[in-house]
């Protein structure tokens, strides 16, 4: 699992829940979620983010409905 926040500060994230902040575009993902509604993401093609064959799901319905596979 990683997890990309650009408004989180890493040190804290890692004191906190014991995760590393990753920077995107490193990897190709199967599952995407998109958890937070920051402005930084508006500007994210998330599909380039994605393996061929993937899942989408927004949970803050910030993202483009033609491009999710579920939202709630």
């Amino acid at each position: 699992m990683d997890v990309h926040d650009p408004q989180a500060d890493a040190d804290q994230v890692k004191r906190e829940y014991k995760l590393d902040l990753v920077d995107l575009g490193e990897t190709e993902y199967d599952v995407v979620i998109m958890a937070v509604n920051h402005k930084e993401f508006k500007t994210v093609n998330v599909q380039s983010l994605c393996k061929e064959t993937h899942v989408i799901f927004d949970v803050k319905g910030s993202l483009d409905r033609a491009i999710v596979d579920a939202r709630l």
